[in-house]
């Protein structure tokens, strides 16, 4: 947990206190009836870490002056607002920037996670320290976070961050403070403000208190319009009615599934995500060999939770040289292809200190591709040169060292990971973000990369940067579809394990369909054969993750684009859509508009003219397009 603190200028801090509360008194005099407390609650689904958002350039270090500008009126020592007076001010819902800030009275609750959760009060100098709660909604209360900071000068605004965890969940929250100076002279000295000793005594503490009266308040940054909501409070006289009615106008909406399905985040990582980044420099030697040549630091063993394996399921091989490595295997090809599980796109995750890190790894020759806190280090790669299949070592040796960086590998299909290895003095961190999204693209040999050079390549690799999906799966089996599999392999229904299990163990936030290419459709018998077999595939997926977003496209564009099939097949796929919540249609039908798109297919390995599979820049296009799409549905 991060926290964080900062003070800012008296004066300024000073002459807005008194405007707004000079307002409110204004207003409470027009309309006692009117001047009911306003209430706003506030939630962000977006469980990144401030931290991140830092990195990421969003939200550099705020001065109070900045944060002024955007706050609400907050009721400090100037005056002492009686339980139900106006004053404290909303913010209207479809506030989309991080700068964005909204104030509320203590407690907070509403539907979703809060992270960057900012307390302010105000202080004529001494020591405050700041405690923000979990209310189990059972009597008890859970400390989250604590800091302590001294202040100086007279009237200086103090703001301190709870970066809360992704663990934190669905529950209200309060907020509370207590002076630790004795000389400190605050708002909380005035009559009626309650006043935390410490958090053995805070549910009794705050059982009594007035938050009508108290000076606590809480930031929220708002990121999108679906988590914004404004709740009116009647004005009520102690905290057990008000929270009452807070609760019962904005009750928490309960996980229902099997986490980590929760819809707020697939948004969330929506209006983080962006198209991929290159560095100007590569800030990374990569070097293979045979044996390691890290030998006097840390090992970390294949089954290590400090690095984060992703890309679907992995497995544990159990004999030699398997018994070394993890495998993905994230998609079912089918009994016939003496195959069964096959993985597609694997990639691990790890945050390193440090100069160098070195991994064992199996598997082809294919590039696999880096990026370093979301930039990648170059736009072509890295090549393994392991083509016999033999065990390797790959050591990436860094030009700066790194410090608590988010390092992720892309491999291609097939390549195996074993153990890490890092030098003296280096170690790896937790890996688990502070939210992470996840989605699997159901299709056929165009989704799985059919005439594209590499898995990264792929439009489902494309499209869930575009979403800021840090986990994904393109799940495509060639010649398969809805109805149609040949023999040894499935139908999408008969795999539907792919979808309802295939991260960890369980559903993804999101699943995008991307099918019925190989379904014929030229009879009515066909189209009704068609319908009922999108219709009962979706409808086992619904009731397998009730919550998980599912996009329904219909099948992907050939060179000719789309034909009366391709839109009937589409049409239908909508049609089921309208049937089920949190199903949405989407559409690829005015892809081969681009006046490239005939360009972008070739001969096969055959030598023959593929006119069905599009090559990589057809992929980068449909990527982006589907990418953009789905975000818009998203947000």
């Amino acid at each position: 947990m991060t926290i964080r603190v900062s003070v800012g200028d008296n004066t300024r801090a000073s002459a807005l206190f008194k405007e707004q509360a000079q307002a409110a008194a204004a207003a409470s005099a027009q309309s006692e009836q009117d001047a009911a407390t306003r209430v706003t609650l506030a939630t962000q689904q977006a469980e990144r870490a401030e931290d991140e958002a830092d990195r990421a350039g969003v939200e550099a270090d705020r001065s109070t002056d900045a944060a002024m500008e955007v706050v609400a009126p907050i009721k400090a020592s100037l005056s002492t607002p009686q339980a139900g007076e106006a004053g404290v001010a909303t913010l209207a819902a479809g506030a989309r920037s991080y700068g964005d800030k909204l104030v509320a009275d203590a407690p907070i609750t509403g539907p979703g996670r809060i992270t960057g959760f900012d307390t302010w009060c105000f202080v004529e100098g001494g020591q405050v320290e700041f405690v923000l709660y979990r209310d189990n909604e059972d009597g008890t209360f859970s400390e989250v976070g604590r800091r302590t900071e001294s202040t100086t000068g007279q009237g200086a605004a103090c703001s301190i961050v709870f970066d809360v965890p992704v663990e934190f969940g669905d529950y209200p929250v309060r907020t509370a403070y207590r002076e630790v100076d004795e000389n400190a002279l605050s708002a909380l000295e005035q009559a009626g403000n309650f006043k935390i000793v410490g958090p053995g005594v805070f549910p009794a503490s705050f059982a009594t208190a007035d938050t009508g009266a108290s000076p606590v308040r809480a930031m929220v940054q708002t990121q999108y319009e679906q988590d914004v909501q404004t709740v009116t409070a009647p004005a009520v006289s102690s905290l057990d009615q008000r929270l009452l009615v807070v609760e019962a106008l904005s009750a928490p909406d309960p996980l229902d599934i099997p986490q980590p399905i929760e819809p707020r985040r697939i948004r969330r990582a929506a209006y983080d995500g962006e198209p991929r980044q290159y560095a100007q420099t590569d800030p990374i030697t990569v070097s293979t060999t045979t044996n390691a040549t890290i030998t006097g630091g840390t090992v970390y063993p294949r089954t290590t939770d400090k690095v984060a394996f992703l890309g679907g399921n992995w497995i544990l091989g159990t004999s030699y040289p398997g018994e070394l490595y993890r495998y993905n295997q994230s998609v079912y090809y089918g009994p016939g292809e003496g195959q069964g599980y096959v993985g597609r796109n694997p990639m691990i995750e790890m945050v390193v200190t440090g100069s160098a890190v070195e991994f064992a790894t199996q598997g082809g020759a294919k590039p696999f591709w880096i990026s370093i806190d979301g930039v990648f280090t170059n736009a072509n790669g890295y090549t393994l040169s392991n083509t016999d299949g033999e065990p390797k070592y790959v050591k990436l040796a860094f030009a700066t060292p790194l410090d608590q960086a988010r390092v992720k590998i892309y491999f291609a299909a097939g390549v195996n990971y074993g153990e890490t290895r890092v030098p003296a003095g280096a170690f790896l961190s937790d890996p688990a973000p502070v939210y992470s999204a996840s989605a699997i693209w159901i299709g056929d040999s165009i989704t799985e990369g059919t005439q594209v050079s590499h898995e990264f390549k792929t439009f489902p690799a494309i499209a869930s940067g575009r979403l800021g999906v840090r986990d994904y799966v393109a799940s495509g089996v060639g010649a398969t579809g809805y109805v149609v599999a040949p023999e040894g392999r499935v139908t999408f229904i008969e795999r539907i394990n792919d979808v309802l299990q295939g991260i960890d163990g369980g559903p993804p936030d999101l699943c995008v369909l991307c099918g019925g290419l190989n379904d014929p459709y030229s009879t009515q018998a066909e189209q009704d054969a068609f319908d009922a077999a999108v219709l009962d595939y979706v409808t086992a997926l619904r009731a397998g993750a009730p919550n998980m977003t599912i996009i329904g496209y219909g099948p992907m564009p050939t060179q000719n684009g789309y034909d009366p099939r391709l839109s009937g097949q589409e049409a239908s796929v909508h049609a089921v859509m309208d049937l089920f919540p949190n199903c949405f249609k989407a559409s690829v039908s005015d892809a081969a508009n681009h006046p490239d798109w005939t360009s972008w297919f070739g001969l096969d390995s055959n030598g023959q003219f593929d006119g069905t599979h599009v090559m990589d820049p057809g992929h980068a296009h449909l990527g982006e397009l589907m990418g953009e799409d789905v975000k818009a549905i998203l947000l």
